[in-house]
This record gives structure tokens, sequence and C-alpha cells, in this order.
């Protein structure tokens, strides 16, 4: 009994790597991590990383509203190709719970989705700028 026992508890050690392995996602290249950008004079906190989860390089977005009300997050982020200076624009706005913040992950939600941003072709993901402009 104690050696069956024993077999069985070694089997299950060797398989939890194997295991852990075929859940865990692929690690994903971080290009530039977590940055603050600015904070609003309502207490909106906007950081942004560089990041390629799978085949695409992104700019993921932390929003957390530390304020103690809800209100919208109404910004527009400016980036920056640098080598070229290439830029594009996109534009927020959307509700925040007081004290929340909102995160953008490789595997997020679909409703954090709106906080990704691929980058376009030819735009270099570890020289960027973003600047911010809360509206």
């Amino acid at each position: 009994m104690k050696t069956s026992l024993l077999k069985l508890f070694i089997a299950v050690l060797l398989a939890l790597p194997a295991m852990s392995n075929a859940q865990t996602p692929i690690n994903p290249i971080v290009y530039k991590d977590w940055v603050m950008i600015d904070e609003s004079p309502t207490m909106l906190d906007v950081s942004y990383r560089v990041i390629k989860c799978t085949s695409v390089n992104q700019i993921h977005l932390m929003v957390f509203n530390e304020n103690n009300f809800d209100q919208t997050a109404n910004f527009e982020l400016e980036v920056t190709n640098t080598k070229d200076g290439l830029k594009f624009t996109k534009a927020y706005n959307f509700a925040t719970q007081k004290a929340t913040i909102y995160k953008a992950d490789c595997d997020s939600e679909p409703a954090l989705e709106k906080l990704k941003i691929d980058l376009p072709a030819g735009y270099d993901p570890t020289n960027l700028t973003v600047k911010i402009t809360f509206k």
C-alpha cells in the first residue's frame, strides 16, 4: 500500500511541470514595461507598456481612477515612432468607477480590449514616445 501510494505521489510530482506548461501561455516580449504617462487634474492615472503577446506589437494601457467618485476617462494619446517621426492618435472616452484600475493584459477580458493598440507596420516598438492630452 505504501509503495503504490509513493509511486502515485512521484508520478503526480513528475507530471506537474508538464501540466503547468500546458496551461501557461507563451511568454510575451516586453519592449517597455509600465511607464506612467501622466495624471489628470481629477486623479486619473494613465500608464502604458509596449509588448508583443503573439504576433502583433501593441501598446497596453492601464487607467487608474484613484478618486473617490466615478468619472469618465476622456483623453487622447499621440504615439510617435521616433525613428522617422510618424505619428498617430487615438481618442478614449469611457466610464470608470471610483478607486478602480483598468489594465490591459495579453489575456485580458474582452471589455479591456479597448485598452490595447496594435502598432502599425513600420513602427519600432523599442523607439516610441507616447503623449497624452486630457479632455
